[in-house]
């Protein structure tokens, strides 16, 4: 009985193993899906109503955007907080301390943070430029992520569960 329990365990830790990396990649997907969102949203008013970035990032805070919300709400906090310092430094502190808890890897980090070099600093055109490029990146980041969770999820998930078995079959 002890063994069949070990059995189980072994198994199911495996598998558990293996699912977690397949929830790592839906994770990434679901938070650039929802940057490409705020992306649009930030890109319409800017063109249609050339609504300053302070009260965007209001409007952000306010928005169902997932856990990318929570981005938003740091990067709003960190202005109200720290005043001396300017919107791309907040930007690019928001993104890479909120990267690891939103799922994103160090590619959509780095084009988050680039955005930040023209936010907040030129006229509105070169800005909605910049955000075109940003989101055009993130897109395509977005696109081999989602293969990738094709390919390699259910991959990950029946390694983990044959990992067990090999495990069990070692033990016995």
């Amino acid at each position: 009985m002890l063994q069949m329990l070990g059995i189980v365990l072994v198994i199911g830790s495996c598998t558990a193993l293996g699912l977690s990396a397949r929830q790592r990649l839906v994770r990434r997907v679901r938070a650039l899906t929802q940057f490409l969102r705020a992306f649009d949203l930030i890109l319409t008013e800017m063109r249609a109503n050339q609504t300053p970035l302070p009260q965007l990032i209001d409007r952000l805070c306010g928005e169902e955007l997932g856990e990318v919300r929570r981005f938003f709400i740091s990067l709003q906090k960190r202005m109200q907080r720290q005043s001396e310092f300017s919107f791309s430094h907040h930007w690019q502190a928001a993104a890479r301390d909120l990267a690891e808890p939103l799922g994103l890897g160090r590619e959509e980090v780095e084009a988050l943070r680039h955005a930040a070099l023209y936010l907040g600093r030129y006229q509105a055109e070169q800005q909605i430029d910049g955000l075109q490029y940003t989101r055009a990146q993130l897109e395509g980041i977005c696109k081999e992520a989602r293969q990738a969770l094709q390919t390699k999820g259910n991959l990950y998930r029946t390694c983990g569960i044959a990992a067990g078995v090999a495990l069990v079959l070692m033990m016995l």
